[in-house]
């Protein structure tokens, strides 16, 4: 903790989805891919069509608390933490959780993702009431499960997908 509460790994930059798709019209993918390097957790409605037609935040994991995710509000969580490559994203409807999903279906501390090599994001369970779903099929408590982009999560009733930049890119042009 630094100065005031202020988290060291908050990402001080929030972009509104117009500004975030003219930082993607002004830029190559190539660029855009390599200002944004880390993947995406898609959360609210529409993101079975993985349309951007509503409110979007770019954001550390840290900040996800930020943006309240109801029925009618999406948002997007980066999925990880300046300064720690490898640490585990808490998702849940605790405030201490670094992505804070507000629906009584989600546990206080409901499920962990985890960064692995810039790579491979794996999510999982913490014994959550609900449970948590990838591609419908339930995730045991405690057991990792590796997800590549364009999986849907399911955390109780919230339905989320995993985006990279390169397919955020594609959506905003």
């Amino acid at each position: 903790m630094t100065s005031a509460g202020e988290r060291r790994d908050a990402l001080p930059v929030s972009l509104v989805v117009e500004e975030i798709r003219a930082l993607a019209r002004s830029l190559t993918k190539a660029q855009f891919v390599a200002r944004f390097p880390w993947q995406f957790l898609a959360t609210g409605e529409g993101v079975d069509a993985l349309t951007l037609t509503y409110v979007t935040r770019e954001m550390a994991a840290a900040d996800a608390a930020a943006v309240p995710v109801s029925s009618h509000v999406a948002a997007l969580f980066a999925i990880m933490k300046t300064g720690a490559p490898n640490a585990r994203v808490l998702v849940g409807r605790a405030r201490r959780c670094d992505i804070v999903l507000h629906d009584a279906s989600v546990s206080k501390l409901h499920a962990s993702l985890s960064l692995r090599n810039q790579a491979v994001v794996e999510v999982t369970d913490l014994g959550s009431h609900n449970g948590t779903y990838v591609e419908g099929k339930v995730l045991e408590p405690n057991v990792p499960q590796a997800v590549k982009v364009g999986d849907r999560i399911d955390f109780g009733s919230v339905g989320a997908r995993l985006v990279d930049a390169a397919t955020l890119f594609d959506l905003l042009g």
